[in-house]
């Protein structure tokens, strides 16, 4: 939040724009790369079917 603050004040609103977008992105590939993970425990099997399907919709309903 502070970020945001410091980029309104220096910038304006098209920083405020940059940041909603990094921070989508951000976000996004940590997504990505949270199932990656997921589906590398299933594939070696460390998790269950079920605890897979699970975790995945919990990933994915924070999306």
């Amino acid at each position: 939040m502070r970020e945001l603050v410091i980029l309104l004040f220096l910038f304006g609103i098209p920083a405020i724009i940059a940041y909603a977008i990094w921070r989508v992105y951000s976000l996004t590939i940590s997504h990505k790369a949270r199932l990656r993970r997921l589906e590398e425990l299933r594939s070696s099997g460390a998790i269950t079917a079920a605890e897979y399907e699970q975790q995945r919709a919990s990933i994915i309903s924070g999306v």
